[in-house]
Order: C-alpha cells, then structure tokens, then sequence
C-alpha cells in the first residue's frame, strides 16, 4: 500500500507540475519576413545577407546601441540582447521614454480612489527608463522571425535596421534593404488552381482617437476638460488605396466621418496567372502585415484568400513567468521555428 501511495503522490505531483507550466505559457504570434537587397529575393548576390550585416553593425557600434526617435523627441528605441540561439541570430529591440514615470492607482478604505505617479527604478532603487513596447527577432541568413508587440511592429524594426546598418555601421549604404512580408503557402497553392476575379477592402476610413489637450489650449471656463477627442484619417486606408491607385475620397466636411467605413470590391482581369499572383504578393506586402485589416481575395470557382493567408505566421507558447514573457524562452522557441520553417520548405513561396 505504501508503494501505491508514492506512485499516485508522484502522479499527482507530475500533473501540478504540467499545470504550473500551462499557466505559465502562453501562445505568441511568431510572423516570417524576407529581408530582400537591391531586389534580390532567392538569387544568390555578391551582397552580404542581413545575418551577416547585423553581427557586423553590433560589432561595430558603440554600446549601448539606442536610436533617438525624430518624430517624437522623448522616444528612443534601443538594443536590449543580442545573442545566438539555435543556430540563429537572436535579438530584442525595444522602445523607452527615459522622462516618463509610471502613473499608480489604489483606493482608500473609504472606497475613494488614490493616484499617483513613481519613478522608474529598479530593485536596487536606481533610476531606470520605463520600456513601453518591444520586437523579438531570429535572423537565419536573410530570413527573419518576429514576436512583435501591437506598439513596436514589422515597420518599426524594419526602420530600426535600416538604421542600424545603413547609418550607424555605415554598411550596405549604396543597397535597397527591404523587409519584405510574403503570403501563405495555402494562398499561393490557390492561385495555382483559380484566378483571381475580385478583390474586397473593408477597413475604417476615419478613426476617433482621445488625447490630452495641451495646456496652452485648454478652455479657460471648463478647467477640468482635459481630453478631447480628434478624427484623424487611418494610415492603413491610404496604404489600401494606393495599393489600388485611388486617392482616399475627401470628408472633412462631414459631422460623421468618424463612422464612414470604406468597403470596396474590385473586380479584376489579369492578362495571365502570373498577374495574379503578382497582385497577392503586392498585397500581402502592403496589407498582409496588418492584423486589423480585412481583405478578401475571391477566386474563380468560389475560392477564398483570407486576410489571414496574406502572411507567414503561427501561434507558439512561449514561457510567462510572473506574466511577463520571458525573453530567454522567446529566443529560443522563435529560433526553432524559423529553423523549422526553412527545413520544411514552408516560408518558400
């Protein structure tokens, strides 16, 4: 009996303990970029591949590696780690807002709220920068795995590299670098089958977005009136209409833009199948890394292309350790399955 009871004590151990690592894993989107120079996607050039260009700019520049934002002064993005994982070149990159601090909220025991604001330190209690958002990447030759977060995404980094190699390393500065996102397997694979008979956008042309009035333009008479809300135009939209060649239709004269979607369907005829598919990797460049949009892709014989097939991606668990992701497990579980992706012949399409 007594042996009995160690086996199901250590069976139950074994569940608490698979349990315990199920709480502390959570799926993360893992995206595939092809880093593309002068034009050069599968062809072999006498051009450095982005694996080679980011060991030679980190060995070069100047620790710590930290790019001051231009557009918005008090933001700079910044290398955190750069390491090797699974035979791929590993990194972070984050962005930071070295005078802002961390705004608190609490209630009393009388049930009013408390706020307040602290500084940013750490457990040493030095001052340190707030980290708002960040990208984690595996590079494999010229391809590229990202974990990004919805505040540092694709074109961020892909400006960061740019940077990074072209005007801080001073390497490859004659060369077009482009990180360039591809569509599915399944996407290209319909294609082959059907042509293409009609293209759908539905995205929100105007979005309402609240910010803080300035201090220098707050109404005298509503002291307390602190925010306000602005229609600005969406920057995907544009990007959709370029894509096709239409200038966004003017409506700024209308009360409610704000609510104006735009849902459009093209129809299309191509001159051969090669168009076509030419026209869903146009797409997927333009659209694909957009979480938000929503495209469809009709195909003769009732076949669909999905938003969601307009890129390379997949759901991968990856450690969270106090509900935070661990950086360490991210590497290594993004290196695998870029690794993965190349050996299976999955990111050639």
């Amino acid at each position: 009996m007594e042996d009995v009871k160690q086996t199901s004590g250590g069976h139950l151990a074994t569940r608490k303990a698979l349990l315990i690592i199920s709480m502390n894993t959570r799926k993360k989107k893992a995206s595939y970029r092809r880093f593309v120079i002068d034009g050069h996607v599968d062809g072999k050039n006498d051009q450095k591949d982005l694996e080679e260009l980011l060991t030679d700019a980190f060995a070069n520049v100047k620790r710590p590696i930290s790019r001051k934002l231009i557009s918005d002064e008090s933001y700079h993005q910044g290398v955190t780690i750069f390491t090797t994982r699974n035979s791929c070149l590993c990194g972070e990159v984050v962005s930071y807002e070295p005078s802002k601090k961390i705004p608190l909220m609490g209630y009393q025991d009388d049930g009013t709220t408390w706020q307040g604001l602290a500084e940013p330190v750490d457990g040493d209690g030095k001052k340190r920068n707030l980290q708002e958002h960040g990208i984690v990447f595996a590079v494999r030759e010229n391809h590229v795995a990202l974990i990004q977060s919805r505040g540092f995404d694709a074109f961020d980094f892909d400006a960061f590299v740019k940077w990074l190699i072209q005007d801080q390393a001073n390497l490859a500065v004659q060369s077009t670098l482009e990180l360039r996102n591809l569509p599915s397997k399944s996407a290209m694979d319909k294609i082959k089958d059907h042509a293409v008979k009609a293209v759908k956008f539905g995205e929100r042309a105007f979005r309402a977005v609240k910010e803080e009035i300035p201090v220098a333009e707050r109404d005298p008479d509503h002291p307390r009136r602190k925010m306000r809300t602005t229609i600005k135009e969406n920057d995907l939209v544009h990007k959709i209409m370029k894509a096709i060649g239409m200038p966004l239709l003017d409506f700024k004269r209308s009360t409610d833009k704000g609510n104006f979607i735009l849902d459009i369907k093209i129809s299309y005829q191509g001159d051969s199948d090669k168009s076509g598919a030419t026209m869903i990797r146009d797409l997927a460049q333009t659209l694909g890394g957009y979480d938000d949009a929503k495209t469809t892709i009709f195909l003769k014989g009732d076949s669909k292309i999905k938003q969601g097939e307009l890129t390379i991606a997949d759901e991968i668990p990856v450690q969270h350790p106090d509900g935070n992701m661990s950086t360490d497990d991210a590497f290594n579980q993004l290196s695998k399955w870029l690794i993965d992706s190349i050996k299976s012949k999955k990111v050639f399409t």
